[in-house]
């Protein structure tokens, strides 16, 4: 099955002239492109990392100045941006450059710290399983840590004014690649990539930041007009 799957997937990329009964059913995954990085070849690593200065934020530092001293402590990286707090977020290419750029503790004449970004280094899936219905979240986390799972929460659903505990587990991976699947125990379970409700603002009643940066006006949840 894996074969056919992939002889009618190049001939869809190639173009090529196949019946149009299965031309209709591959029509969705004509213009499917896997892009691997060749960051993941090394295993993982975390790759986003936080350069903070400790006197003053990058903000006031020359760029040309930085990407000097960062490429020639590290080599040259993927990106490199400044945050709104001023530190610098740097993508490294390499597990050697995730290891060297630890260990800066100066950029030129600047005395800087590094650190691991806090949630771009992580990725979550959701799995679903029946065999894990009844036990504890805390034996689950516990013996799916040894496959890169720091945290796991069981999705509930409202039934009868009461939160009902579901087949359904979003879990968070110390990687920033989803793996195909896990197995808990004996169960192979796939991950599907877990997307997250959107972001509301209760002040605009508007989707795409939260109340603390909004700068709209202030709006009514039930009527949706401005000023009451």
């Amino acid at each position: 099955m894996r074969s056919c799957c992939r002889s009618v997937y190049f001939q869809l990329l190639m173009d090529s002239n196949i019946p149009p009964r299965v031309g209709r059913a591959w029509r969705p995954f004509r213009w499917v492109v896997h892009c691997w990085s060749p960051v993941y070849q090394f295993g993982w690593y975390p790759n986003h990392l936080r350069v903070s200065e400790n006197n003053e934020n990058f903000g006031n530092v020359s760029p040309f100045l930085v990407e000097k001293a960062i490429t020639g402590s590290v080599g040259t990286v993927t990106s490199t941006k400044l945050m709104r707090s001023g530190d610098l977020l740097v993508e490294v290419a390499s597990r050697q450059q995730a290891l060297q750029i630890r260990k800066l503790q100066a950029l030129s004449t600047l005395s800087v710290y590094v650190k691991s970004h806090e949630t771009l280094n992580t990725s979550k899936g959701v799995i679903t399983c029946g065999r894990l219905l009844n036990l504890p979240i805390e034996e689950i986390t516990h013996e799916l840590s040894g496959q890169g799972v720091k945290d796991v929460r069981r999705i509930k659903i409202r039934r009868d004014g009461g939160l009902v505990p579901t087949k359904h587990f979003i879990l968070t991976f110390n990687t920033p690649r989803l793996p195909e699947y896990i197995k808990a125990g004996y169960v192979r379970c796939s991950v599907r990539p877990y997307i997250p409700n959107p972001l509301r603002c209760f002040k605009c009643q508007r989707f795409g930041h939260s109340k603390t940066n909004c700068r709209g006006t202030l709006t009514c949840s039930r009527c949706a007009v401005a000023g009451h």
